[in-house]
């Protein structure tokens, strides 16, 4: 044991020079890692350089030759009209001096090619429309558009190869004369351009993804990248550099500076190992308890180091805390001064300890401790001396309460997560990351006709191949879109069941498995009872719009007859009558009127609430004066005023619905006033409060204002804040209230400052 301990002081002595010379030969990596990454950095700023500069070469040295394709155009101009034999002299002159124009083509107004040079191989050209092709018909418009050059995108030349059209507009007398139109190779021009080609990189153009010019092979990492553009369409240059000039940047000086600190880690390990060694065994042994206790300290366990007397030679801060001590008030002290009820038991198995030399297999026990009682798992571990004497025990206890009540608690949810899932009437299941299924409830048993042992393992479509086929054709259908963490799909479709085929509600979604990899989990929600219920209520809806047009043509038409015949007895039998019965008469006439008036509003209501989903942009200002324009001789009979302050909103929906709630809001504000004081309304639009996400008006008044408890109530049908002395049917703010839910927003009344009511209506923005 004493050769076994002086084993381990050594390997002790030797890891921490080991650990000294590794931290040296650490810094020694990241100084060559460091070395290589600026090496790396001042590569990329030289490709990025020569791709920047290639651009601007290019940019600048093609801007001359397209001046000079401008320069014909404006010779052709200037010389008025021009017969094909001068024109064709011109063109051969341009094609002999720019190598990159394959062909030179005059385009008539209907943008089909009239001349052609050279002609010869170029028959076909002729009378080509080139404002049906894609790329052509772009740049010609765009061309004719800005009055300006105009180059179009890589396209298949009917001549056979790639190349780009250069488009010229042409103007004789103020009037459009065709086009002037350059076939161009590309390769040719910049090969024209880039002179001279450095050797070092490989470069090439490109429009979008196909390559116009190419110089050199064999590129290497890292890829500059450039944008220009040429004639209104834009170019992308990637520069990557050769070997040769990779070798250049990449020097020996990293590996060096690693080779050196290999070197000096060894060195410094080695002289720390003589200095470690030479120390005194005082300072040693001191050094170790201090770094035994500093690591006991920083354990979450309780650790006692006794002898085998039961004396406290040393404890950790957490085996301290446990009695209410520090460390220092422990060492020295007998453990039953602490520990009195466990002392007789803990001073048996020390004994047996002690004894035997074997150590104590781990048991849990219940200790009263101040935080009550806990459940504590208790280690004890001989420490045998230079002779192999047990000189002392290490006792090793944690609280384990928490661990105990945490599985407990996983047990608990496992039966919840078990019981939710054989109760649960929607099949589910879980799939793992191959698609293979993982577990699926007894509802996807019972719906599927499969058990989970069946299923577990295996893909869908091994399982219910004609359901997932079916499953697969109506996501492609659709297009499906993936789930995502923390952002589920559904989709709504309509599968066969075993027997039948059935209106699903399917959701996906993804989550972490207990070893932290993605499942994808899926429920599914028979829809069929909702359909039922949804085509009940259509039913319903039908019976009702029946008994609303029954309302709005039967049932008024006797009312009618009831107003006419009112009339008629008013006018031509009034003599007849006393007072008492033409006062009953005109009762009968007031009634119907009232009545014809209620259905009016009943089925405006009616219709509100169904009113269409089209949403427009409508501005209010535009309905507020057509409504107080239609309002206008009922303001001057009642002597008020109506000002609109300020600029009123814009606001979603359908003019017809957003004018009659405005309408019913302005016209209740001149209806309910005090009495002897005329109508003083105001229309302002609506100031949201702090993350209030809403649009609106306010339609403030100085009437009599509205009782707090009546404030909601006046919006519901029939429901009046007031008597009979003032008319109306109690359906005008049950209709604003409509209209406004029927576009995401609503309507309420609070009181107003120095008197009346302010009658607020919002919509979703």
């Amino acid at each position: 044991m004493a050769r076994f301990g002086k084993q381990r002081s050594l390997l002790g002595r030797l890891g921490l020079s080991i650990l000294t010379g590794g931290l040296v030969l650490i810094l020694a990596v990241v100084c060559c890692q460091i070395l290589r990454a600026q090496e790396e950095q001042a590569l990329e700023r030289a490709v990025q350089e020569y791709a920047n500069q290639t651009a601007l070469q290019i940019e600048g040295l093609t801007q001359s030759h397209l001046l000079a394709y401008e320069r014909l155009a404006s010779r052709w101009m200037f010389a008025g009209e021009q017969d094909e034999d001068d024109w064709r002299a011109d063109a051969v002159e341009y094609r002999a001096d720019l190598p990159e124009v394959r062909a030179i083509e005059w385009v008539d107004t209907s943008a089909r090619v009239r001349w052609i040079e050279p002609l010869e191989g170029n028959e076909q050209v002729l009378g080509v429309e080139l404002n049906l092709d894609g790329r052509r018909a772009e740049a010609l418009a765009r061309a004719e558009s800005s009055g300006g050059l105009a180059m179009t995108r890589s396209v298949e030349l009917i001549q056979g190869g790639q190349g780009v059209l250069v488009f010229i507009p042409l103007v004789l007398d103020d009037a459009p004369a065709g086009f002037m139109v350059f076939v161009i190779c590309p390769e040719s021009l910049l090969r024209e351009v880039l002179v001279p080609l450095d050797d070092r990189y490989v470069l090439t153009v490109l429009d979008g993804n196909d390559a116009l010019f190419q110089h050199g092979e064999d590129g290497l990492q890292p890829t500059g990248v450039a944008q220009l553009r040429l004639g209104g369409v834009p170019w992308r240059l990637e520069v990557r550099p050769r070997e040769a000039l990779v070798d250049l940047y990449h020097t020996n000086t990293p590996f060096a500076v690693l080779i050196g600190g290999v070197l000096l880690s060894v060195a410094l390990a080695v002289l720390m190992y003589l200095r470690i060694t030479a120390k005194r065994s005082r300072d040693e042994l001191r050094k170790q308890a201090a770094e035994q206790q500093a690591i006991f300290d920083l354990l979450p366990a309780m650790i006692w180091h006794k002898d085998t007397n039961n004396n406290i030679l040393r404890a950790n801060k957490a085996a301290a805390a446990s009695v209410g001590r520090t460390p220092e008030e422990l060492a020295g002290q007998p453990t039953s001064k602490f520990y009195k009820e466990g002392s007789t038991t803990f001073a048996y198995e020390d004994r047996k300890i002690i004894e035997t030399g074997e150590p104590m297999p781990g048991t849990v026990r219940p200790v009263e401790t101040p935080a009550g009682l806990r459940d504590i798992h208790i280690e004890k571990l001989p420490v045998f001396d230079s002779r192999g004497q047990v000189s002392g025990i290490i006792v090793v206890a944690t609280d384990i309460t928490r661990i105990n009540e945490a599985e407990a608690e996983a047990r608990s949810a496992t039966e919840w997560f078990r019981a939710f899932m054989q109760n649960d009437p929607q099949m589910k299941w879980v799939l793992d990351t191959a698609g293979r299924f993982v577990y699926v409830n007894p509802a996807y048993e019972r719906a599927m006709g499969v058990t989970v042992e069946q299923c577990r393992g295996r893909l869908p479509i091994e399982v219910l191949p004609d359901q997932t086929k079916a499953f697969i054709k109506l996501a492609e259908d659709v297009e499906w879109a993936r789930p995502t963490l923390g952002h589920p799909v559904q989709n709504e479709v309509d599968l066969p069941l075993k027997d039948r085929v059935s209106p699903l509600l399917i959701t996906h979604f993804l989550f972490h498995g207990v070893g932290g990899e993605v499942l994808e989990g899926g429920s599914v929600l028979d829809l069929s009872d909702v359909k039922q219920a949804e085509s009940l209520l259509e039913l319903r809806n039908k019976d009702l719009r029946t008994m609303l047009y029954v309302i709005s043509h039967d049932l008024r038409e006797p009312l009618r007859a009831i107003r006419n015949f009112s009339d008629i007895l008013k006018d031509d039998y009034a003599d007849a009558l006393d007072e008492r019965g033409r006062d009953m008469l005109t009762r009968v006439a007031n009634g119907a009127q009232r009545l014809d008036r209620l259905l009016s509003d009943v089925l405006m209501l009616s219709r509100a609430q169904r009113a269409g989903a089209v949403q427009d942009r409508i501005d209010m200002d535009e309905v507020v004066a057509d409504v107080l324009q239609e309002l206008r001789q009922v303001i001057e009979r009642s002597g008020g005023s109506v000002r609109v302050l300020g600029k009123l909103p814009v606001l979603k929906g359908e003019r017809l619905w957003l004018r009659q709630a405005v309408y019913n809001l302005v016209a209740n504000a001149l209806k309910f006033t005090r009495p002897d004081a005329p109508p003083d309304v105001e229309i302002a639009a609506y100031v949201p409060g702090p993350g209030e996400h809403a649009a609106g008006l306010v339609v403030r008044d100085r009437g009599p204002g509205v009782e707090p408890d009546q404030r909601e109530a006046i919006f519901e049908l029939f429901q009046r804040g007031v008597g009979r002395e003032v008319p109306g049917t109690g359906a005008g703010l049950a209709i604003v209230a409509r209209i406004a839910e029927r576009y995401g927003g609503s309507a309420w009344v609070r009181g107003r400052p120095g008197g009346g009511s302010e009658f607020i209506l919002t919509i979703s923005p």
